[in-house]
């Protein structure tokens, strides 16, 4: 028997062992030879079938079918797996709608699993692959991901929220319509200085970032169409060209954090900015046409070429702000905070819209 069939033996036994009789039996009925189902099914206990159907695993073609079958059928609505599972290889596995609550996966290979509505709560994934694994819907709220590879892995409608992701690679992944509240995203693989390209292009539509921590992350061309980054922490974040195709149109920004952020050329048409720092942000050529900027602060900010036209700026502080080269037509400055040291553009009269000088 060579070493690959030794192994792939082995892994049946291993696999088998972590059903329950009644899925075992059931099993041997589906997709194995009739005589196999006949003798488990007189009262064998579980280890007596499982030595069936690892005799019956006799030949190297018999033994890969076996494999293949209890990947794609035994696993998908498991209500209970073992609590420790560590650098186990369950590469393809159908898992989807698992109970996988708790479990330890650590290193774990479940690459191009399906894992879709799977309950991973509290689960420890730490450097485990999970590259091109499906977790559509997938419950992975403060389940340990830190320094887990979910490369092109599908994460739409995941609820990551309070989960941490430190040390993960991204790259290429989906996460539209994820719940991805209160992640911290500081250390993840793509902001590293030598891998900052990580998070580029990275699918975030209609995600809830709601109190995520993206500070430092670089989101260039990120697609953050309608997502919610109400309280967000993008200070010091890379969102240069952002928007282009709409990415950041109608986005939810309320209160969130923008210091030093780079948001170059960005699309923020309509976009809610209402109470949001915005101190030393780089907005030149951003198009914020409609957008609510309410009470927001754009101290040392740069609106060079930044439209502004119907732009909502009541109650905002302008105090020091530079707005010589911003467009301001019918935008809506009633209440605003600007001192002598803020700069208009030619012949605009402030106190006219309706902004208050402080000085």
């Amino acid at each position: 028997m060579s070493d690959n069939l030794t192994i792939t033996k082995n892994n049946i036994v291993l696999y088998l062992s972590w059903l329950p009789q009644e899925r075992l039996i059931f099993f041997c009925y589906d997709h194995l030879h009739q005589e196999i189902y006949k003798k488990s099914s007189v009262e064998m206990n579980k280890e007596n079938i499982i030595a069936l159907i690892f005799e019956y695993a006799e030949t190297g073609m018999r033994a890969n079918k076996v494999i293949q079958l209890i990947r794609k059928n035994c696993f998908s609505r498991i209500k209970s797996m073992p609590k420790k599972l560590q650098r186990v290889d369950l590469t393809g596995f159908n898992l989807s709608e698992a109970n996988l609550r708790e479990v330890d996966l650590s290193e774990a290979n479940l690459s191009g699993a399906d894992l879709s509505r799977a309950n991973f709560i509290d689960a420890i994934l730490i450097g485990a692959e999970l590259n091109d694994s499906i977790l559509h819907d997938a419950n992975l709220s403060e389940a340990d991901l830190s320094g887990a590879k979910l490369i092109g892995a599908d994460l739409s409608k995941t609820n990551l929220s309070k989960a941490n992701i430190i040390g993960a690679n991204l790259k290429g992944a989906n996460l539209s319509e994820a719940n991805l509240s209160n992640v911290n995203f500081i250390a993840f693989e793509f902001a590293k200085r030598n891998n900052f390209n990580e998070l580029k292009r990275i699918d975030l539509s209609d995600a809830n970032l709601e109190n995520a921590n993206l500070c430092g992350a670089y989101l260039h061309n990120t697609n953050l169409r309608r997502a919610n980054l109400t309280g967000a922490n993008l200070s010091g974040a890379n969102l240069s060209r952002v928007g282009l195709i709409d990415q950041l149109e109608r986005t939810d920004l309320t209160e969130a954090n923008l210091e030093n952020a780079n948001l170059c050329g960005a699309y923020l048409h309509n976009t809610d900015l209402r109470k949001a720092n915005l101190t030393g942000t780089n907005l030149s050529g951003a198009n914020l046409s409609g957008a609510g900027l309410i009470m927001v602060k754009l101290k040392e900010a740069n609106l060079s070429g930044t439209n502004l036209i119907h732009a909502s700026l009541r109650g905002a502080d302008l105090i020091g702000v530079d707005l010589r080269q911003a467009d301001l037509r019918q935008a809506d400055l009633l209440g605003a905070k600007y001192n002598s040291d803020t700069k208009w553009p030619p012949n605009f009269d402030p106190k006219v819209r309706g902004a208050i000088q402080v000085d």
